[in-house]
């Protein structure tokens, strides 16, 4: 028995120190989300679940009070812009998340709802082909959402990670580079070439310093990465297929229901995608019967956004001076399309 044992332990170390360098070295900041909040990283971190950290951790003190629902696509929305149409002392969170699909919104409308609000504004932002998805969580490492929006337990939460740890020599390239502090081709798709820092950790929302980039010499970078925005312009508008379901349905009435409780100034924005590919229009009319056509604002298709490369900072995110147009439309005087 003792020599039984004895070999266990011998095969279960690997595993054991495995485990241990995980739980030490935290490398999705997940165990300690807020920790090294605000410093730079070598790995992607999960946005939605870094977004529900922050929000939590504010709860008891200055609780957020106005939010940005969606996907990648909130980066071009910064939160000094939106400051300024908010009332002084708003305080806002980028709610958002790596690929945030209805489900996400949803149930992130419902944790601010569970605890009382405050939910005094939000935008949230609809991507054709993109927002519809199945009502149901992400099960990878970048999109998996936080236990407390998704309520299915800490267990599959970090057993997500713990795979992401072991997947494709994951842990190997980590630990290279946290010891030998060298960045290798082999690394590439896994470890940055560079540490950055992903988000404020006031607002959550993402640095951006390519924006900087851009603003420095436009024509180059355009002229750079002439590849990544070459496509044949339409001449018609093309349509997403038809994307709201029952289920989405529901969860869309549901957060109109919170809104109206919490007395929430809502819009909702349809955002101009580099695609050019239009909301489809039932889903459109949808949108407008259960949030109101004066809070639907639809900026998909073609349009002067979509048709000019200079709004975007690939061919799949616009930038922030399109969010500042988007919301100075939103919150200007006057009369509103309905």
């Amino acid at each position: 028995m003792k020599r039984f044992c004895g070999r266990l332990l011998l095969f279960a170390t690997p595993l054991l120190l495995w485990f241990a360098a995980y739980v030490v070295l935290d490398p999705f900041r997940v165990i300690r989300p807020l920790r090294h909040d605000g410093s730079p990283t070598r790995v992607v971190r999960n946005k939605g679940s870094y977004s529900t950290s922050v929000y939590l951790d504010q709860l008891g003190a200055r609780p957020h009070d106005s939010f940005i629902f969606g996907n990648s696509r909130t980066l071009a929305f910064r939160a000094a812009d939106w400051e300024q149409h908010l009332p002084a002392g708003s305080r806002i969170l980028l709610f958002d998340g790596h690929g945030e699909s209805l489900y996400g919104m949803h149930a992130k409308v419902e944790l601010i709802h569970r605890n009382g609000g405050p939910l005094r504004n939000a935008l949230v932002l609809i991507c054709p082909g993109k927002t519809f998805k199945p009502m149901k969580d992400a099960d990878t490492h970048l999109h998996i959402a936080h236990p407390a929006v998704s309520g299915l337990g800490r267990f599959r939460y970090h057993r997500v990670f713990l795979q992401a740890w072991g997947a494709d020599q994951f842990f190997i390239k980590y630990l290279d580079m946290i010891l030998f502090g060298t960045y290798r081709g082999y690394m590439e798709g896994a470890i940055r070439s560079r540490e950055e820092v992903d988000f404020d950790p006031r607002t959550a929302e993402r640095i951006m310093p390519i924006e900087a980039e851009i603003a420095a010499d436009p024509n180059g970078y355009y002229a750079r990465n002439d590849s990544i925005f070459r496509r044949t312009d339409s001449t018609s508008t093309r349509y997403a297929q038809r994307s709201i379901g029952p289920e989405h349905e529901a969860a869309l009435r549901r957060m109109r229901s919170i809104f109206d409780e919490l007395g929430t100034d809502h819009h909702i924005v349809i955002s101009p995608l580099y695609d050019q590919l239009a909301l489809d229009r039932t889903d459109l009319a949808l949108l407008k019967e259960v949030f109101g056509g004066e809070r639907v604002h639809d900026h998909s298709g073609v349009n002067a956004i979509t048709l000019d490369r200079r709004n975007y900072l690939e061919a799949s995110h616009y930038r922030s001076h399109v969010g500042r147009m988007i919301m100075q439309e939103i919150y200007s005087p006057g009369p509103r399309n309905p």
